[in-house]
């Protein structure tokens, strides 16, 4: 929020609750050089049936959250759209040649740079391809991550 000043509905407000699971993950990562890709399993109560509030390598495992971009519907709330950016975020941290770290680079630069506060999942596509390119990191591994979850690159127009 406090960058692009992601608005907390629709599109927009699912990238922002997922920003704040990534920003989990990485400090998680910067702690313990390592990761567990569960939300919240720490403040699960036992006889809750999960394990955890949010899994980030598969969202769905929740019964609630989407994997793809292409079962977002208009009013679905954002703690469950979340789960497209967080899927992305996961597949791109665990690519070969990346990590937790060097993935939340791309998207706090991303948000810092490029996304505005009604930004749409492919919009922010754009945003975090030109990031990962800011800092010279592999823009194919994130169009990997971005194919694998439906999110549409297509119309984005990065710097040659």
């Amino acid at each position: 929020e406090q960058n692009s000043n992601l608005e907390y509905y629709g599109q927009s407000g699912g990238l922002n609750e997922s920003f704040s699971d990534m920003a989990s993950k990485a400090a998680q990562y910067y702690a313990n050089g390592s990761n567990t890709w569960e939300v919240g399993a720490d403040i699960m109560k036992e006889d809750s049936g999960m394990d955890a509030m949010r899994y980030m390598d598969m969202p769905s495992r929740d019964g609630m959250s989407i994997d793809s971009a292409d079962d977002y519907y208009n009013g679905i709330d954002v703690h469950f759209s979340s789960g497209v950016y967080n899927r992305m975020f996961y597949l791109l941290a665990t690519s070969p040649n990346w990590n937790p770290r060097q993935a939340f680079d791309v998207m706090v630069k991303a948000n810092m740079d490029y996304w505005t506060p009604y930004v749409t999942f492919n919009e922010a596509s754009c945003g975090v391809l030109s990031a990962a390119q800011d800092l010279k990191l592999d823009t194919q591994a994130v169009k990997q991550a971005m194919d694998k979850v439906a999110v549409n690159y297509s119309a984005c127009r990065t710097k040659s």
